[in-house]
């Protein structure tokens, strides 16, 4: 099972590097092209105020791409070395807690702001 896990992490760790960069994109050119993590149905150019939208969005983007990385890297770290199942539960939680409270973010500002 360790390989397959390994993949997992790896792909989780592309998730949140995909989020900075696209988060960074976001707000480099102040347009909500691509709303992350939001309903594949949201347009950016439905957004009734993009600048409020990227505002709020990216630093909530930010810290759930951090949980990705720091997840992905302590599994992978984890599965590589000694293998602790305590730790894994442990930041497996934490990554969990965090897509939950990203994911009532996002549904409050879909509704603000879409």
């Amino acid at each position: 099972m360790g390989g397959f896990t390994i993949v997992l992490d790896v792909i989780c760790l592309a998730v949140g590097i995909y989020l900075i960069v696209s988060s960074a994109q976001m707000k480099k050119s102040g347009k909500v092209e691509r709303p992350l993590l939001l309903s594949s149905d949201v347009r950016g150019k439905h957004c009734k105020n993009e600048k409020g939208f990227i505002q709020r969005a990216v630093p909530r983007v930010r810290i759930m791409a951090g949980c990705a990385i720091g997840y992905a890297v302590l599994e992978i770290i984890n599965q590589l070395t000694i293998y602790n199942g305590i730790l894994e539960w442990v930041i497996t939680i934490i990554l969990f807690a965090a897509f939950v409270w990203y994911s009532k973010e996002s549904k409050k500002m879909l509704e603000e702001f879409f």
